[in-house]
C-alpha cells in the first residue's frame, strides 16, 4: 500500500508494477504505463494473460474529461459454429477437458492490436518504448514465485502434451521446477521485438500470424500423449481438436472503441464495460437493486442476504440477455433502468433466501431495442463423458490479469487482459514463446440458437471482465478490477459495497473475505476456504451460520488462491493517491508510486 503525489500502479506482478513506474518516469502517461505493465505480466504471469489473448481497457483522460472503453476482446473465426465441438462419430460434444486443450478453443487474439492502438492514440511514447521493459524481463528472466509454481504443478500433466510448453515451463526431466528458478523466455522477447519494430501487423499478417495458424490447425502434440491422465473420458481417438482459424481471420480483426456504461449509485458514478462484457451490466443491475436498501444501517447478515439476492437476480438476467450486440439484441438500457431494478427487487424476500437458479426478468418494456423473436427450438446435443465435482476441482482455474494505473496529470486506466483458463489452451506457439487463449471452450450449442452465447462466426464471446472507474462530483474516487472469470463480477461488486455502504477503508474493502453468487443450478453461494472461520459480522457473530439460518446454501470454494485479486487505486481530494494490492490472494499484489509519502508502506508480499 502506497500513498503519493504523482503516478501510481497496482498490479499482481512486482516486475510489471516497476515497469509502469519506469515508463512514467520516462515521460509516459497512464496508458503507456498500463500497456507496458500488461506486456510484462504476459511474461511473469503467462498462464493468466498476455499477447495471445484479449481484453478491455477502461480509460479516463483527465484534461478532456473523457471516458472510453478500448475493446480488444477475442473473436471467433469465420468458420466457427455449432458443429465446432461435435465429435463426428457420435454427434456428442467433446468433454470439457478435451475442449480446453484444443486448437478449436482459441479465438482470434485482440491484445497486440489493442495495445498498439492504446499507445498510438492515447499515450505519449512509442509502442517500441513501451514494450522495452517486457523485452528485458523476457530476455533476462524472472524468479518463479510459489504462486507460479503452484499453477505449473496443477497443469503439468496438460503441459506435457505440448513439447514447446513443457520445454519452457518444466525442467529437463519434465518435472515441475522449484520456487526461485530463473525462468527466461527469449522467444517471447523475440515476439515483442517483432511487434515493437513492425507493429501489430506482424502478428496479424506476418510471420507470427503464420505460426499461430499452424499451431491452432496442427496442434504440436508430444509423441506419446497421455490423454487419460488429464481426463478418463479423453479417448485416444479424440486426439487434440484442431481449430479452423485462418490467416484471413487474423488479418480482419478489428478493435472497438466506445463510451463506457454509466451507473449511478448513492451519489457515485461508475464507468464500466458494456456488452459483450457482462461485468458492467451485471454490477449495475445489482447495485440498482441494492440502492433500494439502507445497507449501512441494518445488521450485516441482512445486508449480505440482500447482496446475495441482488447478485443472484442480476446473474439470471446476465445469462439470459447479454451477448455480442452485433449478433443478438441485448436490452442494455432496460437492464440498467432503475425502474426495472424495482421490479426485480420485489421478488426478494426480507428474511428468506430464494431458491437458485432464479428465473430472468423481462427488461424489454424498459428498453428501446427491438426484442428478438422467440425460438422454441432446443439444442439436441449432449456432452460426452461425465462431469463430476472431482473433475471440476482438478481442472485448471479460470484466470485473468488486471492492473490499475494513474499518472501525475490525473489520467486513469483500469485494464483487464485474459487467456481464460490457467495456461490458456496449453500450447506455446513454437518459436514465439506465448500461450494461446482458450476463450471458446464454453461456446457450445447447449442453448437454443437465439441464445446470446450460441456459437456464431465472427462473434466476441461473452466476457466477465469488469475494469471499473468510479467518480464522485466529477472526480475519480476509486479505480479497480480483478481476475477470476465469473467471480470477477461479484469481487468488484462486493469491494464497491464494502467501500461505499459499509464505510470500510479501501484496503479493508479489498482484503475482506468474499461471497460469490452466480445463480448456478446447484443453488450454492460460495465462500473462500482461504478465509475459513474469518467470516465474522461486526457484532462478532458468524456470518456464514447466520446466512444459513435464512436458507442460504453456503459452500466453501476449494480454490487455494482465493476468489479474485483486486488491484486498485483510491484518489483523495488533496491530490494524494493510494495504490492497493491484495495482501494474500494469489500470493499478494504489488502497489508502487513515483513519489511515496513518508507514511507509505510497501504492499507487495513475497509470493
Amino acid at each position: 500500500m502506497h500513498t503519493f503525489h504523482g503516478g501510481a500502479v497496482a498490479s499482481e506482478s512486482p516486475e510489471a508494477a516497476q515497469a509502469a513506474i519506469d515508463i512514467m518516469n520516462k515521460g509516459g502517461n497512464a496508458v503507456d504505463a498500463a500497456v507496458a505493465a500488461v506486456a510484462v505480466q504476459g511474461v511473469t504471469r503467462p498462464f493468466s494473460g498476455g499477447i495471445g489473448g484479449g481484453g478491455f481497457i477502461n480509460i479516463y483522460l483527465a484534461e478532456e474529461n473523457r471516458h472510453l472503453i478500448l475493446d480488444h476482446h477475442t473473436l471467433t473465426s469465420a468458420a466457427f459454429g455449432p458443429e465446432a465441438y461435435v465429435y463426428p462419430k457420435t454427434g456428442e460434444i467433446y468433454p470439457m477437458d478435451v475442449r480446453i486443450s484444443s486448437g478449436m478453443a482459441t479465438a482470434v487474439p485482440g491484445a497486440p492490436k489493442g495495445w498498439e492502438e492504446a499507445v498510438e492514440k492515447y499515450g505519449n511514447l512509442t509502442l517500441a518504448e513501451v514494450l522495452q521493459p517486457a523485452i528485458e524481463v523476457a530476455e533476462n528472466g524472472f524468479t518463479a514465485t510459489p504462486n507460479l509454481i503452484r499453477e505449473i504443478s496443477e497443469n503439468a500433466t496438460r503441459f506435457r502434451l505440448f513439447p514447446e510448453t513443457a520445454k519452457l515451463y518444466l525442467d529437463e526431466d519434465g518435472n515441475v521446477p522449484e520456487v526461485g528458478t530463473l525462468i527466461r523466455n527469449p522467444d517471447m522477447a523475440k515476439t515483442y521485438r517483432l511487434v515493437a519494430e513492425h507493429g501489430s501487423k506482424v502478428f496479424y499478417e506476418g510471420e507470427i500470424a503464420e505460426a499461430i495458424i499452424k499451431t491452432v490447425t496442427q496442434p504440436p502434440v508430444s509423441e506419446n500423449p497421455d490423454f487419460a491422465a488429464i481426463d478418463e473420458d479423453w479417448k485416444e481417438e479424440y486426439g487434440v481438436i484442431a481449430g479452423n482459424m485462418t490467416l484471413e481471420d487474423l488479418k480482419n480483426y478489428e478493435t472497438l472503441t466506445y463510451k463506457p456504461l454509466k451507473t449511478t449509485y448513492r451519489g457515485y458514478d461508475l464507468y464500466q464495460t458494456r456488452s459483450v462484457s457482462s461485468g458492467g451490466i451485471t454490477i449495475g443491475l445489482a447495485l440498482n437493486i441494492l440502492e433500494q436498501y439502507d445497507l449501512k444501517n441494518m445488521p450485516r447478515t441482512k445486508a449480505m442476504h440482500y447482496y446475495i439476492e441482488a447478485m443472484r437476480h442480476a446473474f439470471a438476467d446476465r445469462t439470459a440477455y447479454v451477448g455480442d450486440p452485433k449478433h443478438v439484441a441485448t436490452p442494455e438500457k432496460g437492464l440498467g433502468d432503475k425502474a426495472y431494478a424495482v421490479e426485480r427487487r420485489q421478488l426478494i424476500k426480507d428474511n428468506i433466501a430464494s431458491t437458485a437458479p432464479v428465473a430472468p426478468g423481462d427488461p424489454w418494456p424498459f428498453d428501446e431495442a427491438i426484442k428478438a423473436e422467440e425460438n422454441e427450438q432446443q439444442a439436441t446435443y449432449k456432452i460426452a463423458g461425465t462431469e463430476t465435482p472431482e473433475k471440476e476441482n482438478k481442472r485448471p482455474e479460470q484466470c485473468t490479469i488486471h492492473l490499475t494505473v494513474s499518472d501525475k496529470d490525473g489520467n486513469v486506466v483500469s485494464f483487464t487482459n485474459t487467456i481464460l483458463f490457467i495456461g490458456g489452451n496449453g500450447m506455446v506457439v513454437p518459436g514465439y514463446g506465448f500461450l494461446l487463449n482458450d476463450m471458446l471452450l464454453r461456446v457450445i450449442p447447449m442453448n437454443p440458437p437465439t441464445h446470446p452465447d450460441y456459437p456464431r462466426p465472427n462473434m466476441r464471446p461473452l466476457s466477465n471482465m469488469s475494469p471499473t472507474i468510479v467518480l464522485k462530483d466529477g472526480k475519480p474516487v476509486i479505480a479497480l478490477g480483478s481476475p477470476g472469470a465469473e467471480t470477477i463480477v461479484s469481487t468488484v461488486l462486493q469491494t464497491i459495497v464494502n467501500y461505499i455502504d459499509f464505510d470500510m477503508s479501501f484496503p479493508d474493502a479489498i482484503a475482506t473475505p468474499r461471497l460469490t453468487e452466480l445463480n448456478h443450478e446447484d443453488g450454492h453461494t460460495r465462500y473462500e476456504s482461504l478465509f475459513e472461520g474469518q467470516y465474522q459480522n461486526p457484532d462478532g457473530s458468524d456470518l456464514i451460520e447466520e446466512l444459513r439460518k435464512m436458507g442460504h446454501q453456503l459452500l466453501a470454494d476449494p480454490k487455494k488462491q482465493g476468489t479474485g485479486s483486486v488491484t486498485a487505486i483510491e484518489f483523495f481530494p488533496d491530490g494524494k493517491v493510494l495504490a492497493v494490492g491484495e495482501p494474500i490472494r494469489r500470493g499478494g499484489g504489488t502497489a508502487l508510486v513515483q513519489h511515496p509519502t513518508k507514511e507509505s508502506t510497501q504492499s507487495h508480499l513475497a509470493e
